[in-house]
């Protein structure tokens, strides 16, 4: 778990519990029932120990106008008590100060008016029309090119968006240079970028106008079977992937 910050919404559990009660709701999961969710995976316990994920589901739920009295009342209860601060009980003064006023300033909003509900659009879905073993160009707005090898093609849900999408190896290639084709493509050895061999990559909307930058190119990296299920956790946008 990494905390950043004194903010409610500083660290690992709380960002979570919000991106998990967000994606219910755009899924259409009634409120209480993705509050339901939240308890039974992050606080399976009548007394869970962990304040934050009690106090990320307030700050969630009166952001999106969607409060509920249980969550308001333990969320107030758990910093009434200063149960959450005596997690801080080895940080400094000044650390501790700021902790109190963001609990204090979450405190007024759960027990102030309450917004109108939020309506939160579903997810829109983005399935990508490449495949595994697959030698790419794409092209950056500014005219600068990468080389790119499919991986593995994999399944993805996030909060606004879900659907499948390309595992990629940036190559050692640069705009310029002449393009390997045939055997001395598949031989095209990795660009090391972010001290990653490979990533996955999402659109970022769905008028990007991405289909226009990307050209395949012929052949199939004869290697691509032995890449099936690889790991593809870090996500980047298409752009992202530009060279400096």
């Amino acid at each position: 778990m990494g905390t950043w910050g004194t903010g409610i919404f500083d660290d690992d559990t709380t960002c979570d519990v919000r991106g998990h009660y967000r994606m219910a709701l755009r899924a259409g999961v009634p409120g209480p029932e993705a509050t339901d969710q939240i308890l039974r995976a992050y606080a399976p316990g009548p007394d869970p120990f962990d304040t934050r994920v009690w106090l990320g589901l307030a700050a969630t739920q009166t952001q999106l106008g969607r409060l509920e009295e249980r969550v308001k009342t333990k969320a107030v209860e758990l910093i009434d008590s200063g149960a959450d601060l005596a997690a801080w009980d080895e940080a400094d003064a000044a650390t501790r100060r700021r902790r109190r006023a963001a609990l204090q300033r979450l405190r007024r909003r759960l027990l102030g008016p309450q917004r109108p509900p939020v309506q939160l659009k579903p997810p829109w879905r983005q399935d990508t029309p490449l495949q595994p073993g697959q030698h790419l160009l794409f092209r950056f707005t500014d005219g600068q090119q990468v080389l790119l090898r499919v991986l593995d093609v994999q399944e993805f849900f996030l909060e606004a968006t879900e659907g499948t999408l390309p595992v990629v190896m940036l190559l050692d290639w640069r705009t310029g240079q002449p393009l390997p084709v045939g055997p001395a493509l598949d031989r095209v050895p990795n660009a090391l970028r972010w001290g990653a061999l490979w990533f996955s990559v999402i659109r970022k909307g769905p008028r990007d106008g991405l289909a226009d930058r990307i050209q395949v190119l012929a052949g199939r990296w004869p290697e691509a079977p032995f890449w099936s299920g690889v790991n593809g956790s870090s996500i980047y946008t298409w752009d992202e992937l530009q060279p400096y």
